[in-house]
């Protein structure tokens, strides 16, 4: 190799290092912006829950419900507990995007819920590639939904802004999910 080769070849290794580099910072700011916007919204989710202000649940409160779900709450363990007002929990599991895909993601998610309101949070992040993951934001407040799902936390690939349907699917996962806690 003459010299002219050697100074084109380190060029290009120092234009490479840079892009990559220049990638890294993209992805750290994106990030970092999105997991600060989540953090302020689950702020506001459960800000000003206080005490609740409903009693101890008793048999007596079960009375009027239809048997089999006066049953359930009985063996849920309600009875004697004060009713649950915000939640908050952690999930993993596995995931294809299709089919046919051989291997499985393994997406973590956390998820906050109020119920004297009823809202929820669901943050997931999706390892997709060695340093770039999709992360996830789905949102129910105030009787809106939305749905922000971003590669690498900087490219949008579902933003989802409050509208009839994304609102009432949200409102049905909400009511879908009240089996997990049942005092509400």
């Amino acid at each position: 190799m003459n010299v002219l080769q050697n100074q084109l070849l380190i060029k290009i290794l120092i234009g490479l290092v840079g892009f990559i580099s220049l990638v890294i910072l993209i992805i750290s700011l994106g990030t970092w912006r999105m997991n600060k916007s989540i953090k302020q919204e689950i702020a506001l989710l459960i800000e000003n829950k206080g005490e609740s202000n409903r009693e101890i649940i008793t048999e007596k409160d079960l009375e009027k419900l239809p048997a089999p779900v006066k049953r359930w709450m009985i063996n849920t363990g309600v009875v004697g507990k004060k009713p649950i007002q915000t939640l908050h929990f952690k999930q993993t599991g596995k995931m294809k995007l299709k089919p046919d895909q051989k291997d499985w993601f393994i997406p973590q998610a956390k998820q906050y819920i109020r119920v004297d309101k009823p809202s929820y949070l669901w943050h997931v992040n999706l390892p997709m590639l060695p340093i770039i993951n999709t992360n996830g934001r789905d949102l129910f407040w105030d009787g809106k939904g939305s749905m922000l799902i971003k590669i690498g936390s900087v490219i949008p690939v579902v933003d989802v802004s409050p509208n009839e349907k994304i609102n009432e699917s949200s409102l049905h996962r909400f009511l879908l999910e009240i089996p997990w806690y049942p005092t509400a």
